[in-house]
């Protein structure tokens, strides 16, 4: 168990890696770590070289390809913090979408030279004009039904989200402060 008192087996590990990730036909993939051993982060990049077929997602209105040829997906881990983030950017290099994925924990695996989090079923979006989308809060509800978590730490990823909401719209949110240091 880990400290939120989940079950590996209950919750889906997810690798930034992406291994799993079938459509996606030829990658490059490097991880790094960014920080002092107070603040460590680490780093994915995943450069999409051929992706069959490219996704598309929908808000409101607006249809964004978010994976595609020369795309590239820059994933933080910072085991301190409830979520990562993942910054998809397009063949020109302008980012499409901040995509945050709440968790209950994360670690490294040495062998596989990839951080992993454990998803907590609700994801936020970030589009670069600063609108939001919150995710899947029909997983969230149905891992309670079906209980693969509890009441109190749906309730738990329920604050973890409000508090990142807060976190980006007071510009404190620091993963996305340092991507946007980096990129400057």
């Amino acid at each position: 168990m880990d400290s939120q008192g989940c079950r590996e087996g209950q919750m889906k590990k997810k690798y930034g890696d992406r291994l799993d990730w079938k459509r996606v036909k030829q990658r490059n993939y490097h991880v790094r770590v960014l920080g002092n051993h107070g603040n460590l982060t680490y780093e994915t990049r995943l450069d999409l070289q051929k992706v069959s077929p490219s996704l598309y997602v929908q808000y409101d209105q607006q249809r964004i390809c978010i994976a595609a040829d020369g795309y590239t997906w820059i994933q933080w881990f910072r085991f301190e913090l409830p979520y990562t983030l993942t910054a998809m950017i397009d063949e020109t290099g302008k980012v499409v979408q901040y995509y945050y994925d709440l968790c209950f924990d994360q670690g490294f695996d040495a062998k596989r030279n990839s951080p992993w989090y454990l998803d907590a079923y609700l994801d936020l979006v970030l589009l670069p004009d600063k609108q939001m989308y919150i995710l899947d809060e029909d997983d969230l509800e149905e891992a309670v039904n079906t209980k693969q978590m509890s009441s109190d730490q749906a309730q738990s990823v329920q604050v973890s989200l409000h508090h990142l909401i807060h976190s980006i719209q007071s510009s404190t949110e620091p993963l996305l402060q340092q991507y946007q240091t980096c990129s400057d």
